[in-house]
C-alpha cells in the first residue's frame, strides 16, 4: 500500500463525463470513529490524480433515470452552507424506493 485518501461522498458530483480530476495527497494512517472510517492523517510524498463522480446505471428505465438525473442535478446544485441536510424523514419523502437498481 503507498497510502490512503479520504474523498467524502457528499464532495462527490453527479456526471456522466469525464472532469479534469483533482491531486489529493495520500495518506499514512487511517482515522476511525469505532467502526467507521472518518478520515485519514500523516501525510506521504505520495499524490494521486483522481475523477470521481457519479453516473447512472445504463440499464434502468428511461423515466426512472430522467427522475435521478433531475434528483442529482438539484443535489448538485444546492450550496452546502445555504441549506441544512435533510433529516430523515425528508429524504424518505424526495426519494422513492429504487426498484431495478438492487441486485437479485
Amino acid at each position: 500500500m503507498v497510502g490512503t485518501a479520504w474523498i467524502a461522498l457528499k464532495t462527490i458530483r453527479q456526471s456522466d463525463e469525464e472532469g479534469p480530476g483533482e491531486w489529493s495527497t495520500l495518506e499514512a494512517e487511517v482515522l476511525m470513529n469505532g467502526q467507521e472510517v472518518c478520515g485519514t492523517k500523516n501525510p506521504t510524498p505520495h499524490k494521486i490524480l483522481l475523477d470521481a463522480r457519479f453516473e447512472l446505471p445504463f440499464d434502468i428505465p428511461e423515466e426512472e433515470a430522467k427522475y435521478w438525473t433531475k434528483k442529482l442535478k438539484q443535489m448538485n446544485s444546492l450550496e452546502e452552507d445555504d441549506e441544512p441536510s435533510p433529516t430523515e424523514d425528508v429524504q424518505k419523502q424526495l426519494m422513492p424506493p429504487a426498484v431495478s437498481q438492487c441486485c437479485k
